[in-house]
């Protein structure tokens, strides 16, 4: 049988997300995310929220998400509609701390913490696992 092969990338820095960025609108026509409280987000990369945002409805990707909730998270939250996106808000007693964009068979995973560290997979396996917790979460949360 074949060897099963796995892509793995690696970024230290936040950089690393402005290297994927444009992969992510290149080849996506939906993404799924998991994010940290907006606020934080924006906080944190101003320099890339809500840019992608903008970049994301100029390509014509489509976004579900799942937000931390705060008030922030729900500003944004009432703006899906002109956004091309639809969120629904996690209450959690854990904070996220990282940022999780999944496409095709690739999973972006961005640390909120440090110098944000990036790490890209790519596996059919993978993504699919991660893809069923999605939906799983998102089925379970509110409107």
């Amino acid at each position: 049988s074949g060897r099963h092969q796995i892509s793995v990338r690696f970024f230290d820095n936040k950089k690393g997300y402005e290297a994927v960025q444009g992969e992510i609108l290149k080849e996506a026509s939906e993404v799924m995310m998991i994010s940290p409280d907006a606020g934080l987000m924006f906080d944190t990369m101003p320099e890339y929220f809500p840019k992608l945002t903008h970049l994301r409805i100029r390509h014509g990707v489509f976004a579900r998400v799942i937000l931390e909730d705060s008030e922030v998270s729900r500003k944004v939250k009432s703006a899906d509609k002109k956004e091309l996106r639809e969120t629904r808000l996690a209450k959690t007693n854990i904070p996220f701390q990282s940022l999780f964009i999944l496409w095709k068979h690739k999973i972006l995973m961005l640390s909120i913490t440090g110098d944000n560290p990036v790490l890209v997979i790519e596996d059919e396996g993978i993504s699919n696992t991660l893809r069923a917790l999605f939906e799983f979460l998102w089925s379970s949360l509110p409107e």
